[in-house]
């Protein structure tokens, strides 16, 4: 979350949110701080980002933690997946956090880790994602259902 937005972030219905993030991104640093690259910008770090999504959809402030099996236990990264739950919106708040891992697709092709950091194989992204917004729809404005 952008340092400057972080103060006016209200939006006008609840938001579901899923993240990704590894520890060691040489990018989008996880402790927050300076953006390297893209359009720059200040950053929250990740844990004050999901505080503050947990603030405004009222879900619990700690999280549920648990382990994503580790799939290939000797690229030196596990997968923590922490859910925050009793949203009193009836949201769900979800962060994948990679243990030394970069600013990378999980589970995809595999980038220069000199420039992106590692890339975990524990899960696949793509999946993970599709999952969660499957389960997050929202209706389509105009559109009767039947």
């Amino acid at each position: 979350m952008p340092v400057d937005e972080a103060p006016t972030c209200k939006p006008s219905r609840p938001l579901a949110v899923f993240a990704i993030h590894g520890t060691d991104d040489p990018l989008v640093p996880y402790g927050g701080g300076e953006v390297h690259g893209g359009s720059g910008g200040k950053i929250l770090s990740v844990a004050d980002t999901m505080k503050l999504w947990a603030a405004i959809d009222g879900c619990d402030p700690k999280p549920v933690a648990g382990e994503v099996p580790d799939r290939a236990p000797r690229d030196g990264m596990h997968t923590r997946r922490d859910v925050y739950t009793h949203c009193k919106t009836g949201t769900d708040l979800v962060l994948y956090t990679v243990e030394g891992g970069g600013h990378t697709w999980p589970g995809g092709g595999f980038m220069d880790p000199k420039f992106v950091g590692k890339t975990t194989q524990d899960f696949d992204a793509s999946e993970a994602i599709w999952t969660f917004l499957s389960a997050h729809a929202l209706p389509v404005q105009g559109t009767a259902r039947r």
